[in-house]
């Protein structure tokens, strides 16, 4: 008969306590209980080097090295330090890519590794997205004499501009488009009149 046993599915950093009884081939116990004796698992380890950085303004990769035995890793979220971490992946990579964030924004994360019941939480960890590029080289040119054709760069990422005008340099500024294009035709303008506009990209 065998003299060792591999006992298997246990939780982490726990005592456990064993006595061994032998018996003869009938079943019968043939001699007094070994033991107690006493073994303790391991300590179930959490992510290390857990890091974070920005890709751009909408999204932040979060990576960690991998845990021996983790069957998968729990990813959270907040905006604060301290705060509400919500619940945004369970994933069994070591990485993870954050996307839809806003811009400019510094995003917190811990990441908790696990294996059965057991669990292991390590951060947390920040970075802040990057700002989203406004529109550059803003140009207007008249058409005729009541349109005005506005255009400019794309900005990286954006999904779309807002383009306002003015009729003084000091505004106020009104809206008057907001276009997935990089340029408008802005029409039934005053002839002679001079007008002035502003372009910002959102996403």
């Amino acid at each position: 008969p065998e003299t060792e046993l591999l006992d298997e599915d246990l939780r982490a950093n726990t005592n456990y306590y064993y006595k061994v009884e032998a018996f003869a081939e009938g079943g019968d116990i043939v001699g007094p209980a070994g033991g107690p004796v006493r073994g303790k698992t391991d300590k179930f380890q959490a992510p290390e080097n857990l890091r974070a950085e920005a890709l751009g303004p909408d999204t932040i990769l979060v990576q960690w090295d991998p845990v021996d035995y983790a069957e998968g890793y729990l990813l959270y979220r907040s905006t604060s330090r301290f705060g509400t971490y919500d619940p945004i992946g369970d994933i069994t990579d070591t990485e993870f890519e954050d996307t839809d964030r806003q811009p400019n924004t510094l995003y917190y994360y811990k990441v908790a590794s696990y294996e059965g019941d057991n669990q292991a939480l390590a951060g947390p960890v920040y970075a802040r997205t990057t700002k989203l590029e406004g529109p550059k080289n803003l140009q207007a040119e008249g058409i005729d004499y009541s349109s005005i054709r506005v255009f400019w760069d794309a900005a990286p990422n954006a999904d779309g501009y807002i383009v306002y005008r003015a009729e003084s340099s000091g505004g106020p500024y009104k809206e008057i488009s907001d276009t997935g294009d990089t340029e408008i035709l802005d029409t039934g303008l005053e002839t002679g009149k001079t007008y002035y506009y502003r372009v910002t990209a959102y996403m």
